[in-house]
């Protein structure tokens, strides 16, 4: 008694009196041993900070904790799994380290580690909401604690074949306090992994953080602040980057901080090229730049790399080829300088004399080959 407590989320559409369907997202709580309920309905999915308020709903329902909380790898609860050393959100990290209680997580595709809860949500949608009219938020949570007064925790249940609620008289009694310090959750925040493109989703709009970011940061926690959306470290005070919540849905929000700054890295490789090259093809690689911006740090890396393989002399003189002829790409100046380099080796090969071998044999000269009238041909051939 007293000991597991077990969570699960689900959700609905129900109807409104105009004929219209609203979704609408609980949280169940069920005591493992007595079967007692509680829960609570929200208009969005929860987050870390709504989840933890909502536990604490749930002492206050029930009059007291239990010692273990029994919740699936959710990501609004645990960042990662780490070979059993789990790393929960920040805001349950918090929760376990005021309230003193274990959280066990559930592994993938294990239902029967929390096939209670998993019932009582199926409970929650057949029994209490089927068929259901939306009237608000408040009055559907009002109607729920209504319900498990006469219904939920009132029945005998199917398993127990006993009355939840005179079973949890005996229960509650082993239930710990809840300490009167809870945790201020005035901010409401969430765990969020960092995409490939550094930006982090939040209400169906992508926000950005600064390049670099993935790879260094696998999740940053999100934190609502008004009308700010503040991105902060995972266990860190530091603030990665800090944006205005947008209204609209799809949207691709970056501060042009968080923008790649190819004029920097264009002229930094312009720079280099000159420096190696000279100054006086300074030209000639702005036109290249500007004719393929997108491309130029790939051209001038090409460039770069025939200046390692071959004499800078030719380069020069390839680039030099390729400018008279207005000729403004790495590519065509690579085949230009293995034309021009072909060119130079056949123009140094030294001039072939053809050597004339005399005859071995001297009387080979003095032989007389036999002479043959034509009129032998015409014989053997026939004659018209």
């Amino acid at each position: 008694m007293g000991h597991q407590m077990q969570v699960d989320f689900g959700q609905k559409h129900i109807r409104t009196p105009d004929g219209q369907y609203v979704k609408v997202h609980f949280v169940g709580f069920v005591l493992s041993h007595s079967r007692y309920k509680w829960g609570c309905f929200k208009d969005k999915p929860f987050t870390s900070g709504e989840l933890v308020q909502s536990l604490y709903g749930c002492f206050e329902y029930m009059g007291g904790k239990p010692r273990e909380l029994v919740f699936d790898q959710d990501s609004i609860v645990s960042v990662n799994e780490n070979y059993g050393d789990i790393m929960f959100t920040y805001e349950f990290e918090q929760f376990k380290q005021a309230e003193k209680i274990d959280l066990y997580l559930c592994r993938k595709a294990d239902p029967e580690s929390k096939g209670k809860v998993e019932s009582v949500v199926k409970f929650i949608k057949i029994n209490f909401l089927q068929n259901r009219f939306y009237m608000g938020l408040d009055l559907l949570n009002q109607s729920f604690e209504a319900w498990l007064e006469r219904t939920g925790n009132a029945k005998v249940h199917g398993t127990t074949k006993k009355v939840p609620a005179k079973v949890f008289l005996l229960e509650q009694e082993h239930l710990k306090p809840v300490l009167p310090t809870k945790i201020s959750m005035c901010e409401e925040s969430i765990t969020r992994s960092v995409r490939k493109d550094n930006t982090v989703l939040y209400l169906s709009n992508r926000y950005s953080v600064p390049q670099g970011t993935f790879g260094k940061e696998e999740d940053v926690v999100l934190r609502i602040d008004g009308e700010k959306l503040v991105v902060e470290q995972v266990y860190g005070d530091y603030i990665i980057a800090e944006h205005t919540i947008s209204a609209e849905k799809g949207k691709l929000i970056k501060l042009p901080a968080h923008r790649k700054d190819y004029e920097q890295s264009a002229h930094r490789h312009l720079d280099n090229l000159c420096e190696v090259l000279g100054h006086q093809y300074h030209d000639y690689f702005e036109t290249m730049r500007t004719l393929k911006p997108r491309y130029f740090k790939d051209q001038s890396q090409l460039v770069m790399e025939l200046v390692r393989q071959h004499e800078v002399n030719l380069v020069r003189e390839s680039i030099e080829y390729c400018r008279s002829l207005e000729i403004y790409s790495a590519t065509d100046l690579r085949d230009t300088l293995i034309y021009l380099k072909g060119k130079k080796c056949e123009d140094n090969l030294p001039e072939v004399v053809p050597v004339i071998k005399t005859l071995t044999n001297p009387k080979a000269a003095t032989v007389i080959t036999q002479k043959r009238s034509i009129k032998e041909y015409e014989r053997v051939g026939g004659s018209s």
